[in-house]
Order: structure tokens, then sequence, then C-alpha cells
């Protein structure tokens, strides 16, 4: 809805696939086939993974990594697509899924940076992670860690949500409840389960040691928690706005006028 009180923009990155009725929506190098539908700004116009794999004779992903770098030398021309649109204040930014573009590589951060500290714009990261990691210790642990990194790379307020919820139970029964998985208060339990889940060569404590280090890193940095979202339920989807538009400021800023519904 409308803001009286701030008229900053809002932009919330979202490291996976994106739901939104009321927002701008920016995708940005999707190996997908080109589908226009949606997208108010499609990062394409400029530069396509398709066109750079033939013609720089690149894999996907390297192909997706030279987009990334030419958007970002390129930043001026998302700036001028973006401010054609004035009757928006919020924006996503459906970007792809290669982690690597948010946990090893910076063109990303320094993208978001531009967007923060010179356009002004109060941005929030929202990284889904599928409940499907939920399943094994092993999967949660990798999930764990790719949250912690990207958190730590982009240096930006960060949301990281289970999605998907709706289906966890279609995964198998968990190994603990849902608020072990959402909460990260003690990974400890999760070694034990691991050795369990672990039927190769080498013996049960093969991996125990690496395991209890990288679990110890996440709980020293105690920055990764989840928070739960079901794309059919309205109340998760406010509760979920409701978190990002925090974690950006945005709710802070809020007009008078404006209603939770807003």
């Amino acid at each position: 809805g409308d803001n009286e009180g701030d008229t900053t923009p809002t932009t919330t990155t979202s490291t996976s696939t994106s739901t939104s009725t009321t927002a701008d929506r920016y995708q940005r190098g999707d190996k997908a086939p080109k589908q226009r539908k949606g997208f108010d700004v499609d990062i394409r116009d400029l530069v396509s993974v398709q066109e750079v794999m033939e013609r720089m004779q690149l894999g996907p992903n390297g192909a997706l990594v030279w987009c990334m770098e030419f958007l970002e030398k390129n930043i001026d021309w998302l700036k001028e697509k973006i401010e054609a649109i004035k009757d928006k204040i919020v924006v996503i930014v459906d970007c792809p899924g290669q982690v690597e573009l948010y946990c090893h590589h910076r063109c990303m951060r320094n993208i978001m940076q531009t967007m923060e500290n010179t356009w002004k714009y109060r941005c929030c990261c929202v990284h889904l992670v599928d409940s499907f990691m939920c399943r094994d210790a092993g999967s949660f642990l990798s999930a764990l860690l790719v949250s912690l990194s990207a958190m730590m790379l982009l240096e930006m307020p960060h949301v990281n949500i289970l999605s998907k919820i709706d289906l966890i139970d279609a995964y198998g029964e968990l190994a603990f409840r849902l608020d072990f998985y959402t909460d990260i208060l003690d990974l400890s339990y999760l070694i034990d389960t691991m050795q369990v889940d672990d039927r190769r060569g080498g013996g049960k404590d093969r991996y125990k040691a690496l395991t209890s280090a990288l679990l110890e890193l996440v709980e020293d940095f105690a920055l990764v928690q989840f928070i739960t979202l079901d794309v059919q339920s309205r109340e998760s989807m406010q509760t979920l706005t409701k978190v990002i538009d925090k974690a950006n400021g945005f709710y802070y800023h809020k007009g008078d006028n404006d209603t939770d519904d807003q």
C-alpha cells in the first residue's frame, strides 16, 4: 500500500522463487526459457545467459556469473528501469538459485550495496530453503552453511525461510520437532542423527569431528534462524511480509494511516 510517512523504495532480494501480487518484480539472468509475463523489468533485455553461452563458449553457471558481472558494470541501466516506474515503493528482485552468486562471488553483494548506499534503498535478502532439506541431518547442515555464508558475504538484512512447509509431511517423519529446525538452538543432536544416516564405508565416526566443528561454527556465529512459509496460507504470507518489513526498517517508518493489511 501507499506509505505517506516514508517514500524510500524498499528492495527485497529473493535467492529463490518468490510470490507477490502487489510489488514490482525484476528477474536477473534466469536460465529458464524467456517468460516475460509478470516482470516489469527483465535483465534479459540487457544480457541473456543463453546468448553468452553461445558467444563465449561458457557453461550455464559460468555464463550466469558473466551476466551478473555485466549487470554490475551496467548498473545504471537497472536504476533507469526501476526509476521509470514511479507508482510502486516495493521492489522484489527475483534472483537465480546458483549459490555461488551469494556465497563466493561478490557481484551480487556489490549490486546490493549500490542500491543501499548510493540509491538509498532499504534492502533485505530473503533466502528460501526448501523444507525438503530437513529430511536428513546432512542436507540440513548444508542448508545452514549456505545460509550462513550468504549472510556473511552479502552483509545486509537477511531473512531465512523454510519454504513449502505445507509439503513437509510428504518428505517423511522429521527426526526432531519443527522448532528445532527453525530456532537453531542446540545443533549437537544432529551429530548422532547423521551417524545413523551414514551407511557408507569408514565407520560411524568417520565424519564426527568435521560435523561437530561445522555445527559449532554455525552456533558460534548465532546468525541463522528460519521462519516457515506456506504460500497457500494468507496468514503465513502476512507474517513473512511483516518479518521482511521489520528487517529492512520499512515497518518502523510506516505512515500513521497505514494498516497491517496494507
